[in-house]
């Protein structure tokens, strides 16, 4: 059997121990709270730069959208003039129409392009943040966060092609 003495130097040697683990789990929480706040601001600037570069994209995208917009406006007027025109040639304003009719499919279409691109690139910079969301919350993995980010990358880098 042990002495009481051989007792009592296992019992400190099994706190000391546990004292031990104890600051070595926390110096390990302490490096992953680092490193979860250096992946935080790392995330919100490029939050923010991926925001800032999707705004620069769109507003081209309006501005053409306006272009397109007033060249139909002066089109649609054009042909309004010309059908009301008394001394017009009926085969020569046919030929105009289908030409004019043309010109406003094409436009039709490139006008619903670019919406549909604006569309989604503001959808896409609107569901960026939530992952930034995610960074913070418990159970949530550093694998997890970095596949969302490497995500959003090849989503962002297809949407820029």
């Amino acid at each position: 059997m042990f002495s009481g003495n051989t007792v009592e130097q296992m019992r400190t040697q099994t706190l000391e121990d546990l004292k031990s683990k104890t600051e070595a789990l926390e110096q390990e929480v302490w490096k992953l709270e680092q490193q979860r706040d250096e992946l935080q601001r790392t995330l919100n600037q490029k939050l923010q730069e991926v925001q800032q570069e999707g705004n620069e994209k769109i507003l081209p995208l309006e501005n053409e959208v306006k272009t397109l917009s007033e060249r139909l406006e002066t089109t649609q007027a054009q042909v309004a003039s010309a059908t009301s025109a008394s001394n017009a040639d009926p085969a020569a304003l046919d030929d105009l129409l289908k030409d004019v009719e043309e010109q406003l499919d094409t436009a039709n279409n490139t006008i619903r392009m670019l919406q549909m691109e604006k569309a989604e690139r503001s959808e896409a910079r609107e569901d960026f943040p939530s992952f930034g969301a995610k960074l913070g919350a418990p159970g949530v993995a550093e694998e997890d966060l970095v596949r969302s980010v490497e995500g959003l990358t090849v989503e962002f880098v297809y949407h820029k092609m």
